[in-house]
């Protein structure tokens, strides 16, 4: 699915949430990054830890009485992928935009604080090299995968989110053969499937 594609879902899913009067559309900013290894202690964020970053701007469009939020948003994501083949490293940084589109069940725990769980697809689109680990990869111009993911809220402004990212379909062909790559976050033979972990914190004005 190319980029006017996916936006065209993302404006068809906002405009029929906005047919509700009631609907509350908010804007806001994201940052977040990729993590190896997801946990619950400092170690999370360790730099051995942390594989890339994404940022850009979310929208949210919230149905009143049902619990139910649509969000979306055009993401920059810079992660690095690191091989070793016969004790030679070779690394690359990867740069997409992506846009995820999810459903969003919010509950509320009091006037401060809800938790919410969310999944959905997310289009992805290379803006970066076209190969890459040493020219022996060469990434697609486009990816589709899906979101699984939950979080807290506060104060209905600050959003604090997991999510992983499952990747549907191949990120890269291989250009060669008979190689075997140890990716940091996966390990692939001929064909890679990129699946992460990401952190994120999200503010809607």
């Amino acid at each position: 699915m190319n980029l006017k594609k996916s936006l065209l879902v993302l404006t068809s899913l906002l405009l029929l949430g906005a047919t509700n009067a009631n609907a509350q559309l908010k804007f806001g900013i994201r940052a977040g990054m990729d993590v190896e290894k997801a946990s619950f202690d400092s170690k999370v964020l360790d730099k051995d830890n942390r594989l890339g970053f994404q940022v850009g701007p979310m929208v949210q469009l919230a149905l009143p009485l049902t619990g139910l939020n649509l969000e979306a948003g055009a993401l920059y994501h810079n992660y690095k992928v690191k091989a070793t083949v016969e004790d030679v490293t070779e690394s690359s940084t990867l740069q997409y935009i992506d846009v995820p589109i999810s459903a969003n069940y919010v509950i509320g725990l009091g006037s401060f604080l809800s938790v919410y769980g969310q999944t959905g697809p997310q289009f992805s689109f290379n803006v970066g090299d076209g190969d890459i680990l040493g020219k022996s990869y060469s990434l697609k111009s486009s990816s589709f995968s899906w979101n699984i993911g939950c979080g807290v809220k506060l104060i209905s402004k600050l959003q604090i989110g997991y999510n992983y990212n499952i990747a549907c379909g191949r990120t890269a062909d291989a250009k060669a053969t008979g190689i075997l790559w140890d990716i940091a976050t996966d390990a692939i033979t001929k064909d890679v499937k990129h699946n992460t972990h990401q952190l994120n914190v999200t503010y809607f004005f």
